[in-house]
C-alpha cells in the first residue's frame, strides 16, 4: 500500500508548465503597448521593462 503513493503523485509533479506568451516594452512605450492591445485580440502578457 505504502508504493501506491508515490506511483500517485508521480504523474502530477511531472506535469510541464508552460509560461504565458509575452510581449515586452519598454515603461516609456506603455501608451503604444496599451494601443496593441485594446487594437485586437490580444491574448499575450505585456511586460513593462523598467530599468
Amino acid at each position: 500500500m505504502w508504493l501506491a503513493f508515490p506511483t500517485t503523485i508521480m504523474p502530477l509533479t511531472m506535469t510541464l508548465v508552460r509560461a504565458p506568451e509575452t510581449n515586452l516594452y519598454k515603461f516609456l512605450d506603455a501608451a503604444e503597448a496599451h494601443r496593441v492591445r485594446e487594437g485586437r485580440h490580444f491574448r499575450r502578457k505585456l511586460v513593462f521593462q523598467v530599468r
